[in-house]
């Protein structure tokens, strides 16, 4: 059972968030901050760039991104798995369920460690992935010698938690600086960057192995009964 004065933190948060400044006025709030901030860029000078100069400043832009891309962690598909729901907004995995899938996480764990997998990488933007990525990093406190990411499939905003009273955003930092890398990409590069490089996923519904990065024969291997 988590500690009351957590859960209790948590809800103040919410509650201070949802209730005491509504959606509609936060956007109000956001809509004032940005046009002062265009305002202010106006009375600064409004100077053309010429074409050179653009095409200039798209070329850092992109030698910024390959100098970012070049430097994440390499994965080999045949040792990475990846946690995460299948369908995020109806999720099995929840507050009444959490302990079953805990388990289940880690049985999945000791299979993957069994067939040599060593990396995990943990969607913590759905609930399943979460779970998952709070039950490895205690078996990295324990001394369990594994390799965990983090990565997020969908924006913080929009994120899903299995509890009934879900996390602070400064809760999620805390979790993800546990972790051996943070993959701090938006969602549609985390998918071509990252998942599209994992041998194998597990979520609610089992475990699936792909057959673009783990050979027949060895599928076949790690399903005998």
């Amino acid at each position: 059972m988590e500690n009351i004065k957590r859960v209790l933190y948590r809800l103040k948060f919410h509650i201070h968030n949802y209730t005491f400044m509504p959606q509609f006025l936060r956007q109000k709030m956001f809509d004032i901050r940005c046009s002062k901030y265009i305002r202010n860029l106006d009375k600064e000078g409004d100077e053309e760039i010429s074409a050179e100069e653009g095409e200039k400043f798209r070329e850092m832009i992109d030698e910024f991104e390959d100098q970012h891309l070049s430097n994440l962690p390499k994965l080999t598909p045949r040792r990475t798995m990846l946690f995460y729901s299948d369908i995020i907004k109806h999720s099995r995995c929840n507050w009444v369920t959490a302990h079953r899938f805990r388990r289940y996480i880690c049985k999945c764990y000791h299979w993957a460690i069994r067939r040599g997998i060593t990396t995990f990488i943990a969607d913590y933007t759905s609930p399943f992935g979460l779970l998952a990525m709070e039950t490895l990093i205690s078996y990295k406190n324990h001394g369990a010698d594994l390799q965990l990411y983090s990565a997020r499939s969908d924006y913080i905003g929009k994120r899903r938690s299995y509890r009934l009273i879900p996390e602070t955003n400064l809760e999620i930092i805390y979790l993800t600086m546990n972790c051996d890398y943070d993959y701090r990409l938006p969602p549609k590069v985390v998918g071509n960057v990252v998942f599209r490089h994992v041998g194998t996923v597990c979520s609610e519904k089992g475990i699936w192995v792909s057959k673009k990065w783990i050979p027949g024969y060895l599928i076949e291997a790690w399903f005998e009964p």
